[in-house]
């Protein structure tokens, strides 16, 4: 899966086109792997689409549900899945590389943070507590 948009900001669109991804590899036959990249150097993805979500406060509500699913999808595919972290990893888009079974990062550059998320008023959801406690290491 291969995420092509200059920073990756997650919004409904973007939402939308992980799962026609995710509809075609479950519908796959035979041994497969899923392997997660971003086009470029220096972002992965900033995580959620600010402006996206000051438009319309229901746009927060619906991301927050649906990037979930996403996540709950990955997690549960039948094969192995791969996070190729190839520069910044921002709030969601952290969270996206973390549901892969295996991750890695370049060495020399980029940031994990969640500092998005001190920017707005929003309560960091449990399940994505718990993700992150299950999946980083100190």
């Amino acid at each position: 899966m291969v995420l092509n948009q200059t920073d990756n900001a997650i919004d409904l669109e973007f939402i939308e086109q992980m799962n026609a991804v995710l509809d075609k590899i479950e519908s796959s036959k035979g041994a497969a792997c899923l392997v997660t990249i971003a086009r470029g150097n220096k972002k992965f993805s900033v995580g959620y689409d600010q402006a996206y979500w000051n438009k319309d406060k229901m746009n927060v509500i619906v991301s927050l549900v649906e990037i979930q699913l996403v996540f709950a999808r990955i997690m549960t595919l039948p094969m192995a899945t791969l996070c190729c972290i190839s520069g910044h990893a921002y709030s969601s888009g952290l969270n996206l590389a973390m549901v892969h079974d295996y991750r890695f990062m370049r060495h020399d550059f980029g940031r994990l943070s969640l500092a998005e998320l001190s920017n707005i008023n929003y309560t960091f959801p449990s399940s994505y507590q718990v993700l992150l406690q299950e999946t980083m290491t100190t």
